[in-house]
């Protein structure tokens, strides 16, 4: 038989509170995972881009164990009349035990374990539970009045936390939904360099759940600003992990990859994060930009070493005038074709860049017709 400890209701609140983050879904083997870590009886639960474990009191025994959310709940309930409860596992059973009966489970399967923050290099912001719920709470909310929830999913999931001299920043944006930017701020200890990390909206607000206990208890931000990928947010008997998110024209990155993959598009990903993709055998640049609005700019070389002339400069005017979405110009020596749109939109980007391609053809037809002569290029980009 396994001693886990006893445990009071506070520890058993926590994990209730922690666990309604997650769907933890019994039938599927899962659980709470327990065990005892760095002498302390440790609960953990984890999903792809969250992990949250809750600490409780020092005790030693072997082995990782998956205890029922209900039978947590049953031993809560315990708790709530003013019993301590007693965590024995003997076989495959768990058993909760208090002064007047007990509450037993078999065990569940799918064990989770709670990732290694690299601490090296990080920056901390050290402030109190209430100030760092106050930041999520009003930093994360919705614009009032809103009916109109299409509006709200154009708005990017996102929030930035802005590591300052002496102070942490919530920074929220709600401009795609004509609603006004909020932006605020609390004292903090600051160790590190200052700058930006850029989090989920919807994950940080599950830290609330973990803010129910003492409001004046301390808790530790960090996160390397420069090149880490996750975010812990600690108090004394918890901590998550949060994912790093792309921020702007940026985040739309990995999706347009996820477009090109399936469709075996052939193409290379340059140091700066342009991305070359091969269309109908012609190469093309794209890369992602800040504006009013993140777009995705789509080029083709057609032609470099052509000098300009007037002729060559009226018909990419004439050429343009024509056209609504593929647009000509020149860029140094070089004749380009070029396609803006507006990363997120449901458009057909694999027919957008075909469209880009026969815009192109088409132009280079006029070019030859005006005798321009140049050095054809072959885009290839050091992956």
């Amino acid at each position: 038989m396994i001693n886990a400890g006893t445990i009071c209701e506070p520890e058993l609140e926590q994990i209730r509170h922690a666990a309604s983050i997650f769907n933890v879904t019994e039938v599927d083997g899962l659980g709470i995972t327990l065990a005892s870590v760095d002498g302390k009886r440790s609960w953990v639960m984890v999903a792809p881009n969250i992990e949250v474990m809750v600490t409780g009191s020092p005790t030693n025994f072997p082995g990782k164990y998956v205890i029922p959310l209900r039978l947590i709940r049953e031993a809560e309930y315990q708790c709530n009349m003013g019993e301590e409860v007693e965590l024995t596992i003997t076989g495959d059973m768990a058993r909760f035990t208090g002064e007047t009966g007990f509450s037993e489970m078999q065990l569940l399967d799918q064990d989770e374990e709670f990732s290694e923050f690299d601490s090296s290099n990080v920056t901390t912001a050290e402030l109190r539970a209430a100030q760092i719920g106050h930041l999520i709470a009003f930093g994360t909310e919705y614009p009032t009045g809103m009916k109109d929830f299409l509006m709200i999913e154009r708005v990017p999931p996102v929030s930035q936390i802005i590591f300052g001299a002496g102070s942490l920043e919530i920074i929220t944006s709600y401009k795609e939904a004509k609603a006004k930017t909020v932006q605020l701020n609390q004292q903090a200890v600051i160790c590190g360099r200052t700058g930006q990390f850029v989090v989920n909206r919807d994950h940080l607000k599950y830290v609330l759940e973990l803010l129910r206990g003492d409001r004046n208890e301390m808790v530790t931000l960090s996160a390397d600003i420069e090149s880490g990928t996750r975010m812990q947010i600690a108090g004394p008997t918890w901590k998550i992990l949060i994912n790093r998110e792309q921020f702007g024209a940026a985040r739309f990155h990995s999706q347009i990859i996820d477009i090109l993959y399936p469709a075996n598009i052939e193409y290379l990903i340059g140091a700066d994060g342009r991305i070359c993709a091969k269309i109908d055998d012609t190469n093309i640049e794209i890369q992602l930009l800040d504006g009013r609005l993140p777009i995705a700019r789509c080029t083709i070389e057609l032609v470099t070493g052509v000098e300009r002339s007037f002729d060559l400069l009226q018909e990419i005017e004439q050429q343009n005038e024509g056209r609504v979405c593929t647009k000509f110009f020149i860029r140094g020596n070089a004749i380009v074709a070029c396609l803006d749109f507006v990363c997120g939109q449901s458009l057909d980007l694999i027919d957008e860049l075909r469209a880009l391609v026969a815009d192109s053809d088409l132009l280079g037809e006029c070019l030859a017709s005006l005798g321009v002569i140049g050095d054809k290029l072959d885009l290839i980009f050091e992956s």
